[in-house]
């Protein structure tokens, strides 16, 4: 049952504590070399950042959008390392046997590679700001 006297304050405060808790443990377990961990980290950024959108009118408008374009570009760039790691093999699987087909797809991953780094070297200093993430002080 509900508690009765809970504020939508408090809901709100205990529903992004949760979220960043989640995200920080996300981020500590997530691991360049393991696009499954930074696609659960993407996820969760997700979540957490959906959640304070919902509950933008309660912050100071300034606060909250420097917090949700960080999260955002990070979300962002993990999204892209996840498109990434996923084509090549998609792409494998397209060309099955016909070695024409397996070269190009070889060609495109080489083309993309440096992007590919470029993306994962964001991932620190994403991680970084996301670790001094402060949730922001709603009033009424």
């Amino acid at each position: 049952m509900a508690n009765p006297t809970l504020t939508l304050i408090d809901f709100a405060e205990s529903r992004l504590r949760r979220l960043r808790k989640k995200v920080l443990a996300l981020a500590t377990a997530a691991r360049i070399d393991n696009p499954s961990s930074l696609h659960a980290l993407r996820i969760g950024i997700k979540r957490l950042r959906y959640a304070l959108e919902f509950f933008t009118p309660l912050a100071s408008p300034k606060a909250m959008r420097r917090m949700l374009t960080q999260l955002a570009s990070l979300q962002e760039t993990l999204g892209q390392i996840n498109d990434l790691a996923n084509a090549g093999e998609l792409l494998m699987n397209c060309a099955d046997d016909d070695p024409r087909l397996r070269e190009a797809v070889t060609l495109i991953g080489g083309w993309h590679g440096p992007r590919h780094q470029k993306l994962l070297s964001a991932v620190p200093v994403g991680l970084k700001h996301l670790g001094k993430l402060r949730l922001p002080k709603f009033a009424v």
